[in-house]
């Protein structure tokens, strides 16, 4: 391949990757929430759990689970229905606490259960299965190694990008949150628009299941 189309497709890649990665979904949101309320360092922590996750679909594209899981509807569906669940709790929990002006009490555990609550979120979307399925095979160049190899490296490349942008997200949620009056107003306020956002997400992604 000559190296001027390398160059595009490079190009191309990186272009569509960021777009996709800005792109706000339950990802950013649930990073988004977490730095607000948390702080930066829990921000961030969130930031690597919903890459993780999405490092978990890019190994499976590479070995063709997510190409199973795309022939077998009925495991699509299961996932879908969780994650749709899930953000539904997620988004009354995030309303009911709105109002509520008092400062965050210490939480046991809280890294771990910041992390677990990343991971979930990642993991119970998946159009990122779709996404990567459909995404990572229009950058595999014939003769250049093999294609399972070939899919793993663009992932990675895709998750490196997805990390840069989610901690950067989780870094100034957190300070954001920090500088405004203690953070109160400004956890109240994203607690109201995390909430409304993942219970809309919610209903766009029940109509595209039952439609």
């Amino acid at each position: 391949m000559p190296a001027e189309t390398r160059a595009v497709l490079t190009g191309v890649f990186f272009g569509t990757a960021f777009a996709t990665i800005l792109t706000p979904g339950p990802n950013m949101m649930y990073v988004g929430t977490t730095g607000a309320q948390r702080g930066p360092a829990m921000g961030a922590l969130a930031a690597c759990a919903v890459v993780l996750g999405g490092m978990c679909y890019t190994v499976a594209t590479a070995i063709g689970i997510s190409a199973a899981m795309a022939a077998h509807p009925a495991v699509f569906t299961v996932i879908r229905v969780a994650g749709i669940g899930y953000l539904i709790w997620l988004g009354f929990k995030l309303l009911f606490r709105a109002r509520d002006t008092t400062p965050l009490p210490p939480v046991p555990h809280a890294s771990g259960r910041a992390f677990r609550g990343g991971l979930l979120i990642s993991l119970t979307n998946p159009q990122l299965a779709t996404f990567m399925l459909a995404f990572l095979p229009q950058f595999v160049v014939a003769g250049r190694g093999p294609v399972w190899l070939q899919l793993l490296t663009l992932g990675v490349t895709f998750n490196g990008c997805a990390l840069l942008v989610m901690l950067g997200v989780g870094t100034l949620t957190g300070t954001a949150g920090r500088a405004q009056l203690g953070g109160v107003r400004f956890r109240q306020v994203m607690r109201a628009v995390a909430g409304a956002a993942f219970l809309v997400l919610a209903v766009r992604s029940a109509s595209a299941l039952l439609g």
